[in-house]
């Protein structure tokens, strides 16, 4: 689900979908649109029946208070985990990407440091992260594996001017990073 950008999803419809979903054993992810507004906690209630959180710093700081310093950021995940999340919060921002579990195990992977001219636009680069991270669950992969995932999706996404021009297949995407370095997370 994508919740603060359709009006019903925010006004109960979206809480409805996602009971009704955990009713009949569907996994659930929701993401988040980007604002500066009190409307985050219509989102609270929905968490309980949340399986997968993808979103970024920023969402994940108004969703629960906390400032979206990069070095809170697995507290941050801790506490969407303890908030009702059923499995896993990944949280991106610029420099990585934080996977936090229902048991408590934090995974952290650095961004690429890309290339001058390489970003041609950031429109959609937050949503190939987080359909990366959804290909990477839907596979079964490890927490960082899952990250990877997303992080090459969204460094796919910053290449173009568009949000769809730059995407490829992981394979295609992994050897085009090949040589990036890494950001590195100290939190």
């Amino acid at each position: 689900g994508y919740f603060l950008l359709l009006q019903k999803i925010d006004g109960g419809d979206g809480l409805k979908i996602l009971k009704k979903a955990k009713e009949k054993g569907i996994e659930t992810s929701i993401d988040l649109v980007s604002e500066n507004s009190d409307r985050y906690k219509c989102v609270l209630p929905c968490l309980p029946f949340t399986d997968y959180l993808i979103i970024n710093e920023l969402e994940a700081g108004r969703l629960t208070g906390l400032s979206p310093d990069i070095r809170n950021i697995p507290e941050i995940a801790k506490k969407l985990i303890k908030l009702g999340v059923n499995k896993k919060v990944i949280i991106h921002f610029p420099k990585g990407s934080v996977c936090a579990d229902k048991s408590g195990e934090i995974t952290t992977l650095g961004s690429y440091k890309l290339p001058d001219g390489y970003i041609k636009g950031t429109t959609g680069a937050g949503d190939a992260f987080c359909a990366g991270c959804l290909i990477g669950l839907n596979s079964g992969l490890s927490d960082e594996k899952i990250l990877e995932y997303g992080t090459l999706c969204a460094a796919m996404a910053l290449s173009s001017e568009d949000a769809v021009s730059g995407m490829m297949d992981i394979k295609t995407a992994a050897e085009k990073c090949r040589g990036f370095e890494r950001n590195k997370l100290c939190l």
